[in-house]
């Protein structure tokens, strides 16, 4: 869809003025499949949980969106973002009829049923620090401990926050 240029910032009159430019220079460029554009570019939002498929039958990863769409001039596929991959197991799913767009929203319920239920978003240390009013330095430090340990033990005098910390 690179015949669109960078949409980013544009509202949806030039946008759609811009489907019709692109149309005349290729005919493939028809308004429907061009609203999945739209919808990449200005309706996702950096913190939205997004899931790739292959096919209907198929999921193929879960992440995060990071950050806002871009326009990479002169690249194939240019119009991007930056997706945070927590999973990449491709696991075989109950054929889903819907997924005949390239883009779409799907509803908790059925996010969670096609991810099977047992993918948990990364955290951010950063929060996890500002909740809890440690450095950043030690949260990050715990972080390395738990994942060469696997446990730890928080002590201290009782309402401290060690029940909330972990």
């Amino acid at each position: 869809w690179n015949l669109l240029g960078d949409v980013n910032g544009l509202d949806k009159e030039d946008f759609n003025a811009r489907v019709v430019e692109a149309a005349k220079l290729d005919a493939s460029y028809k308004a429907a499949d061009c609203e999945m554009v739209w919808k990449f570019c200005n309706e996702m939002q950096p913190g939205d949980m997004v899931l790739a498929n292959h096919g209907q039958s198929e999921v193929l990863g879960c992440g995060v969106v990071r950050d806002e769409s871009w326009f990479a001039e002169g690249e194939e596929l240019a119009h991007r973002r930056r997706v945070e991959w927590y999973s990449t197991t491709a696991h075989a799913i109950e054929k889903e009829p819907s997924w005949l767009s390239t883009l779409m929203k799907l509803d908790g319920a059925k996010f969670e049923r096609l991810t099977k239920g047992d993918i948990v978003p990364p955290f951010e240390l950063t929060k996890i620090a500002n909740a809890t009013g440690f450095a950043l330095a030690d949260v990050e430090r715990w972080h390395r401990a738990l994942l060469r340990k696997k446990q730890a033990i928080f002590y201290g005098p009782p309402g401290t926050g060690k029940t909330f910390t972990a």
